[in-house]
């Protein structure tokens, strides 16, 4: 199912990049958390990436996002900090469960209602982590123009 009319609206948030094989991304998310730990970063949300390429090979190029406390963060090497984060006029859709297969399927479901209404992107994809210790799942974001 898509739902349209979303949009992604935080403030203070922080990003790293990611350049990866996919079977890496584990280890990518770990170490973006010890990056937001060992600066001393207080997260307020929830952790959310996009994937800026078609993967290739089996390569990601990822960015990983969280909104934080902190008004001001000093960027560095690592880290990229933007006072607000917004992109509007999203579609979106969530799935749960084998997570490999669900986002191809996830996938395939946005970029048909693309072109089913003749829309094109404006945003990479976003996928956003949701949930609780009982129920977790994934929702997957793009922008549309």
């Amino acid at each position: 199912m898509v739902i349209e009319n979303d949009s992604i609206e935080l403030r203070n948030v922080v990003s790293g990049r990611y350049s990866l094989h996919y079977s890496q991304f584990p280890e990518a998310l770990e170490d973006f958390c010890r990056i937001l730990e060992e600066k001393n970063l207080t997260p307020t949300g929830t952790l959310f990436y996009s994937l800026n390429n078609v993967p290739v090979d089996e390569q990601m190029a990822v960015e990983m996002f969280a909104a934080v406390e902190e008004n001001y963060v000093p960027e560095d090497d690592l880290l990229f900090f933007r006072s607000y984060f917004t992109v509007k006029n999203m579609i979106m859709t969530y799935y749960s469960g084998n997570i490999e297969k669900r986002t191809e399927r996830a996938y395939a479901e946005l970029l048909q209602f693309l072109e089913d209404n003749e829309l094109e992107m404006a945003s990479p994809f976003f996928h956003f982590f949701r949930g609780d210790l009982n129920f977790q799942y994934v929702e997957l974001k793009v922008g549309i123009q």
